[in-house]
């Protein structure tokens, strides 16, 4: 009896034990389920990813994880793997105290919750448990607390993409069991700390995009680097050699000098390397003779560009067979390049623009380029000499081969590239038409440029099965025709600089960010999507036929700063809602048939840098929408309209103002003294600016250079030199002599102040539209 008591016991307790084995019977502790459910309280974005805890047993809640024995909550997972954007977020979050009565947490990832204006809260040094703790995403303010350092279980730690700042604490040198760092995307700064390198354990280590300085070299076991986008000088450090695990070497985005040092040409295990925009010089040819000496079955990776290498190109290909990735674009390379390039049957991107490259560029380079995803050879003295009926061995996403000599006919093997979204032979000679072929591929996302090239011909009148067209400039061609309709998506748009005519498509701006339509022959009036675009930066329509108003409907939420109508047949008023363009920085309605008053709304535009409202026939006094709130304009052109009334003293008083043409109005009264310098025997103003003699006897007045300003225009003020209705001798004016009083007519013809006002109207003009052109080219790169 008493033997088959304890057989049944036996077996009970056997039971019960493979219950708890198996997480079928979960032990909550009430004082950590009523924690967990406080601190769940502060994080109102949970509920949109874990589902409403429901029940006495924590242990089977969505995120919670139990020890299956003791029953305490050692996982704890409010991730909210959204983009890491502040926008989303509807409500704040907040650490709840009770988080840290949980003592047995091995894992905690809260990331990607709001936590704005919170600093890491450093009682998180008590969960001394922890072995994976992730903050990233959170948006942390203040410094890294020096308790973290407690945390001496931990393996995994993730503080990046906060708003962090301060110093790396020296206590993670107690952080013995490190194995994963990543601190990248805050405010960091200071030296890496020296003890960093006692952290034997530690395999990824990312720094990337704060503003730190030093080196790492003495962690052994360290697989993964990245400390790109940081303030680090001065060389690649030669302790670099005792990184012999490394597999992944990203230092870009620094200002590291120097030579590549052998150490790193000996480290065999990396595979990726990133070293792109530095100042490193000298040639890249033993580096990658030191490569290619490596035996790695690994898939290489070396983006090299935006330096400062020189001398000749390196050949040894035919034992890097293994290359993935090879960028050297942005260099100062000068050989020719070899044809055993051809032999990286592996490789999908190559880069090698914006160098001093020559020679002829052969079917033989691309003879077993089967894998080649990307390429751009653009901008070096290359000439691509291929056969009418050639066949490229790849299919292309990607292909730049802009400044190529590829003329004059339009290359026949693209039609070969059947998956090609992103085409650039610009500036080629190319003197075809396209050919009806390659209207008919439809492609998605199409970024194409042929610009600067002697193209003719029409467009098809509809591209719409190009589906979300993200770049297409055809400037500076001899295209004619009706602009076709597209369906764009953040678009760069440049047909100027053609014979396109007819009226410009209704809907051609509601999704475009740049459009320019210059030089051209259009006509008819400008659609009102000009200013219902919701992502619209600049539009150029200057030089063309276009008549009838410009539209009434801007908006607030706009993000325009460069609107250019000039020389067309425009009439009617400036609209209201012009003022607003927060964002506007540049606006040119110069020669046209405007009339009317400008409207005071414009004061709005606080981010004016330039306004060019000549030639037209505006009318009133400037004082209404006139003054100091305009703080940054520079230049001030209302030439050869029929302004009226005094000009206002306020105008002296813009603090940036540098070019001012008032000329060919009706202004009356007397010129405000504050424009009225004295001087002395030297001619020399007591401002210290130069009064020079025009051949009229006219003073010019020139300005010193404004501080920060891109060109440093001139600014013209006092006499003719401020390009008014008035003119004293240089003598008059050496003596304090003269009247300044305006007579309501032009006396003096200041051509030379126009003309140098033009020019850097236009130079400034064509740098913002330059800029926006980049913006838009680099976000395309980003999405290739």
């Amino acid at each position: 009896m008493a033997t088959a008591a304890i057989l049944k016991l036996l077996l009970y307790l056997f039971w019960i034990s493979l219950l708890f084995l198996s997480g079928s019977l979960q032990l909550c502790i009430e004082e950590e389920r009523k924690a967990l459910l406080s601190v769940r309280s502060g994080f109102p974005s949970v509920d949109r990813v874990l589902s409403p805890w429901k029940g006495n047993e924590c242990c089977s809640w969505n995120g919670v994880g139990c020890n299956s024995i003791t029953g305490h909550v050692i996982k704890l997972d409010f991730s909210f793997r959204y983009p890491l954007h502040r926008g989303i977020f509807s409500n704040r979050s907040e650490v709840h105290p009770l988080l840290f009565h949980l003592k047995h947490l091995k894992y905690l990832d809260i990331s990607g919750n709001n936590l704005s204006s919170h600093q890491i809260p450093g009682s998180i040094g008590s969960l001394t448990q922890l072995q994976h703790l992730d903050l990233s995403g959170c948006w942390f303010q203040g410094e890294i607390p020096y308790q973290l350092g407690s945390l001496s279980n931990l393996r995994y730690l993730s503080l990046s993409f906060n708003e962090i700042s301060g110093q790396i604490p020296a206590s993670f040198v107690h952080l013995s069991n490190l194995q994963f760092l990543d601190l990248s995307y805050n405010n960091i700064s200071g030296e890496i700390p020296e003890d960093i390198g006692n952290l034997r354990n530690i395999e990824c280590l990312f720094f990337c995009y704060n503003q730190i300085e030093g080196t790492i070299g003495n962690l052994t076991a360290l697989q993964k680097l990245d400390l790109s986008g940081n303030q680090i000088n001065g060389k690649i450090p030669d302790s670099m050699r005792n990184l012999l695990q490394l597999d992944v070497l990203s230092i870009s985005q620094n200002n590291i000098s120097g030579l590549i040092p052998d150490a790193l040409g000996s480290l065999c295990n990396l595979s990726t390397i990133n070293l792109s925009y530095n100042s490193i010089t000298g040639s890249v040819v033993e580096f990658f003779e030191q490569l290619s000496r490596c035996r790695i079955n690994k898939g290489l990776s070396h983006d090299l560009h935006d330096n400062q290498f020189s001398g000749l190109f390196p050949s040894p290909f035919e034992r890097l067979q293994r290359l993935v990735f090879l960028d050297l674009g942005s260099n100062q390379l000068s050989d020719s390049v070899p044809a055993s390039l051809g032999k990286l049957s592996a490789l999908m991107t190559l880069s090698l623009c914006s160098n001093y490259l020559v020679g002829d560029i052969t079917e033989a380079h691309f003879a077993n380029l089967t894998n080649l995803y990307y390429m751009d050879i653009s901008d070096n003295n290359l000439s691509v000499k291929v056969s009418q009926d050639w066949l490229p061995p790849f299919q292309a996403v990607g292909i730049r081969m802009g400044s190529c000599n590829l003329g004059p006919r339009f290359p026949p093997w693209v039609r070969n590239q059947t998956i090609l979204n992103e085409l650039d032979i610009s500036n080629n000679g190319i003197s075809d038409a396209f050919p009806d072929w390659f209207w008919s591929s439809c492609t998605s996302n199409l970024e194409l440029d042929v610009s600067q090239n002697h193209m003719r011909g029409m467009l098809p009148r509809s591209l719409e099965c190009f589906k979300d067209v993200c770049k297409l400039n055809l400037s500076y061609n001899n295209f004619e025709g009706f602009i076709p309709r597209m369906q764009l998506s953040d678009a760069y748009l440049d047909f100027s600089y053609n014979s396109f005519s007819g009226p410009i498509p209704s809907s051609l701006a509601d999704n475009a960010v740049y459009m320019s339509l210059s030089n051209n022959k259009l006509n008819g009036s400008i659609p009102s999507s000009v200013c219902t675009g919701n992502f619209l930066e600049g539009i150029d329509l200057g030089n063309n036929d276009l008549s009838g108003t410009l539209p009434d409907c801007f908006r607030y939420e706009s993000e325009l700063m460069i609107l250019d109508v000039s020389n067309n047949k425009l009439s009617g008023r400036i609209p209201s809602t012009l003022g607003f363009l927060r964002r506007l920085q540049s606006v040119h309605l110069n020669h046209n048939r405007l009339s009317g008053t400008i409207p005071t709304t414009l004061i709005q535009c606080i981010a004016l840098v330039v306004i060019d409202f000549s030639w037209n026939e505006l009318s009133g006094d400037i004082l209404s929408w006139i003054g100091p709130e305009l703080s940054s304009l520079r230049v001030l052109s209302l030439r050869s309209n029929k302004f009226t009334g005094e000009i206002p003293s306020k105008l002296s008083l813009m603090p940036s103002l540098q070019i001012l043409d008032l000329a060919h109005n009706l202004f009356s009264g007397l010129l405000p003294p504050s424009f009225d310098y004295q001087t002395n025997n030297d001619g020399v103003t007591e401002e210290g600016h130069m009064l020079e003699d025009d051949e009229d006897g006219g003073i010019w007045y020139f300005s010193g250079f404004a501080p920060g300003f891109i060109f440093g225009f001139w600014g013209f003020m006092g006499g003719s030199s401020l390009v008014l209705t008035t003119k004293c001798t240089g003598e008059e004016a050496k003596n304090g002599e003269g009247e300044r009083q305006l007579t309501g007519g032009w006396t003096a013809d200041s051509s030379y102040a126009v003309e140098n006002m033009c020019l850097c109207c236009s130079i400034f003009h064509s740098w913002c539209f330059m800029e926006l052109a980049r913006k838009v080219s680099i976000s395309g790169s980003q999405r290739s």
